[in-house]
């Protein structure tokens, strides 16, 4: 007898049950987090939850600097000087194309 259909997903489950597994119905595009100990019904399709790729920037750390520099009024880091930085991050990152969104199944 050869090895469960999803063998390897239910070994990475059970190493640590602590991990989120997603089903998919058969022709179906969208998964779905399961409650509580998955089945592993043949029909179906399993996988542990990936997770998250949050975006990226490839800002120098000069740019970075004059960013903050740009909204210094005082010797400390203000809430214009974060708002600087991120929307510096952002939109550098959109104007260079390094945005990596998380895959939305």
């Amino acid at each position: 007898m050869g090895k469960h259909k999803h063998y390897d997903v239910i070994v990475a489950y059970y190493a640590d049950t602590s991990q989120l597994v997603e089903c998919r119905n058969p022709g179906r595009d969208n998964w779905f987090t399961v409650n509580g100990a998955p089945y592993f019904e043949e029909s179906n399709e399993y996988r542990i939850k990936p997770e998250p790729v949050y975006p990226v920037t490839r800002m120098s750390d000069n740019e970075i600097e004059d960013a903050i520099r740009a909204g210094m009024e005082y010797q400390y880091v203000s809430t214009n000087v974060a708002t600087t930085i991120a929307n510096a991050a952002i939109r550098r990152a959109i104007q260079d194309g390094d945005v990596i969104l998380p895959n939305i199944d």
